[in-house]
């Protein structure tokens, strides 16, 4: 459960092989997408704590594959990490500007990819913690309005998480 789910964008085999394989050893479970359109797919159904997105091939698909996952409904916070075989400052410009919160060049070393995920592992676990929901059944008043017009509904919570409560009004 603590083994963070990585959505992996890259359309050459080899090199996905290879950063699958890193993240593994990183401890990271991944979830692989060869093009930004089966990529859009799996960030509209599935909630991911991070992303790596491959810019190179693909800088205009990239760019709205990264605003799709900023405008999705279960992983506009995540980290994304843009993948650039050199560094080009526009580029990386551009790519912050549509939502890429890291840039890595490749190759990459293991150590950089460690480093990485563990400055972004704060930011996993409180988007992890925003979306976890655990049952909880207790008999619940919800009041809300202005002091002299309050309205109050008697119901029972159905479950909890960081951002709510979630009840069954009687």
């Amino acid at each position: 459960a603590s083994r963070p789910k990585i959505l992996v964008v890259e359309n050459d085999p080899s090199a996905l092989e290879r950063l699958e394989t890193a993240l593994s050893l990183v401890g990271a479970e991944t979830c692989s997408a060869a093009d930004d359109a089966e990529a859009a797919g799996l960030i509209e159904r599935d909630r991911f704590d991070g992303a790596f997105v491959v810019w190179d091939n693909s800088p205009l698909g990239a760019q709205k594959l990264l605003r799709r996952i900023r405008r999705s409904k279960s992983n506009p916070r995540i980290p994304i990490v843009m993948l650039t075989a050199c560094y080009d400052a526009r580029a990386v410009a551009e790519g912050f500007r549509v939502g890429a919160t890291f840039f890595l060049v490749k190759p990459f070393e293991r150590e950089q990819l460690e480093r990485l995920l563990n400055v972004s592992r704060g930011t996993m676990l409180e988007e992890r913690r925003r979306y976890h929901r655990v049952p909880v059944r207790v008999r619940t008043l919800c009041v809300w309005g202005t002091k002299g017009r309050e309205k109050r509904v008697w119901g029972s919570s159905l479950n909890i998480s960081n951002s709510g409560l979630l009840m069954r009004i009687s």
